[in-house]
Formats: C-alpha cells, structure tokens, sequence
C-alpha cells in the first residue's frame, strides 16, 4: 500500500490561531511549564463554568431540544465524554478514573469555549444546524486544541527531542504530561526533527488469521515532517498475516522490536520498528535512521 496524504493525520488548517489561543490560556493561567496541566485552572482563568452534576446538565440540554432531538440525547447520555454548553460557557466531564481520558475531554470542551467561531449555539433538527462537515471540522480543531493544552505547545518538543526516538521516551513523556500513551505517541512524532512514524493497526471483527487471532489491518499513519519528505513512497502492508514479525507485539502481548526493508521509492529502505499491543490496537514506531551526512553535519554543528 502506498502511502497517501489521506493516512496522515494532518493538522487543521486554523491551527496558527489554535496554537496563539491555547497560549494564551495557558499564560492567562499562569500554567506554563506545569504538568500535567492543570486544565481547572485553565477553565477557571477563562471564567467558564465546570458543572459536577450530571442531571442538571441532562435537563438542561433536554429543555432546549425539539421532541425528536431529546429521544436521540437521551440514547447516547451515558456514552458522552463531555458536552460545552456555548450558550450558558459550562461544560461537564463525567467523572472518570483515567486522568489521561478526564484531561482530554475537559480541555476538549474547553477548547469549544474559548475558540472564537465555536461559540455559537448549535440548535439540533432546524435550519441554524450545522453540516456535518462543519461539525467534523470543529471537533478536529478542538482536538488539536486540546493536545496544545496538554502538551503544552513548542515546549513539548523541546522536551522530545531530549531522547532517542522510542517507546521508552513516548511513554516517560506521556506520564509527564498526564496524556494517553496513543495521544502522546502521535504528538511526539509530529513534533520530532527525524524520519519517524507511527502506525497504527486495528483487528478486524471479521476476518481471523489461520491461528484464529482477527487480522491486523487497514493501517493508519502519523508522520514527522521529515518522514513525509523522505518516504513519501512508502510501502506499508495493508494487513499482518500470522507470524509477520510486527504482529509479535500482539502475540506476546506486550512489545517487540528489529529491523525491517520497506518499499520506499526505487530502493528497498531499511527501518528501525518498535511495536506495541495496547490491548486493542498495534502500533508501530518506524524510524528511518540518519544518514551519513546528515550525522555529519550534527557533529559539526552546522
């Protein structure tokens, strides 16, 4: 499978006022350099509302819906992670016992506070809705919002480029900043001055390979800007069949590593792989190493 831009998680294209904005609560906040980010400081600097009881929420949002909304909210209220109200500037988090999923959510619907264009009320079943595509785009720029807050913007990358590309540092940085290692993992690869990568691959509820375990398939990849330059032609497998050395993660249930040669343009190109089972999905993080040349020019500092 050639890689494409649509495998990349690519960042929003507000994401120089996202950036400023997250900044700026953070200095507002008075949280720069603080981890894990202390997201009620955030909240409460920006004088938006944190509401703990779940049934005021849930009324309160089932009283501004028509009759044929309130059945849907009421379908999905025990599976949502938080809501903003923009008219009243609250939000509610459930509560949770993961702080990487409880710092991820609030500083979320944070971000869908303090983001000028978000702030406008969204009315469910009339003409003021938004389209879908306008939605999706929100809550990608609240996403990325979201990981400026908990990473803390530049200063995150600063920290990263500390180590060796590899688990061991995703995994010390994600206890740092209170973030899921998944989470922490693509930020460290989209900040990171190397050829790196992360693939991830998912199960398949369908299809088993011949030992019976679902097969690894449909990969999706995040990559550093150098990576992108450098293995724009790469060639990742589009599944894992039984005994392909990344699947050992898997199989081991925990974490594996070696060398493998990918298609990547006209030659055969060696990478550098660490994988990882976290229970539900494998990921793979590649690095391609340096060159002669370009090590040489670090040495001599130019």
């Amino acid at each position: 499978m050639r890689l494409a831009p649509a495998l990349i998680l690519d960042r929003p294209g507000s994401q120089a006022e996202l950036i400023a904005l997250a900044e700026n609560a953070l200095r507002g906040a008075g949280a720069v350099g603080r981890l894990p980010t202390p997201i009620g400081d955030l909240i409460a600097a920006a004088r938006v509302g944190a509401v703990a009881e779940p049934e005021v929420v849930r009324e309160r949002f089932l009283a501004g819906l028509s009759v044929s909304a309130r059945a849907g909210f009421a379908s999905i209220w025990q599976k949502l992670r938080g809501i903003a109200d923009l008219r009243d500037r609250v939000i509610y988090v459930p509560p949770t016992a993961s702080l990487p999923r409880d710092l991820f959510a609030k500083s979320h619907e944070f971000g869908h506070q303090v983001i000028p264009w978000h702030t406008v009320p969204i009315y469910h079943d009339d003409d003021r809705s938004l389209s879908q595509e306008a939605e999706a785009c929100f809550e990608h720029e609240a996403n990325f919002f979201a990981a400026e807050v908990i990473f803390q913007g530049r200063r995150f990358r600063t920290r990263a480029l500390d180590y060796r590309p590899s688990l061991d540092a995703v995994f010390r940085l994600a206890d740092e900043h209170g973030a899921s290692r998944q989470a922490t993992l693509r930020r460290y690869v989209d900040d990171h001055d190397e050829a790196v990568a992360a693939v991830t691959y998912l199960p398949s509820r369908y299809t088993a390979d011949r030992q019976g375990n679902p097969i690894l398939w449909k990969p999706w990849l995040v990559a550093s800007p150098v990576f992108r330059r450098r293995c724009l032609d790469l060639q990742l497998p589009e599944q894992l069949p039984a005994g392909h050395e990344w699947a050992a993660a898997r199989d081991l249930g925990g974490r594996c590593d070696g060398d493998i040669v990918l298609g990547c343009g006209a030659d055969p190109t060696r990478f550098e792989w660490q994988g990882w089972w976290s229970g539900y999905s494998l990921t793979v993080l590649l690095r391609r190493p340096p060159t002669l040349g370009f090590l040489g020019r670090i040495v001599r500092g130019s």
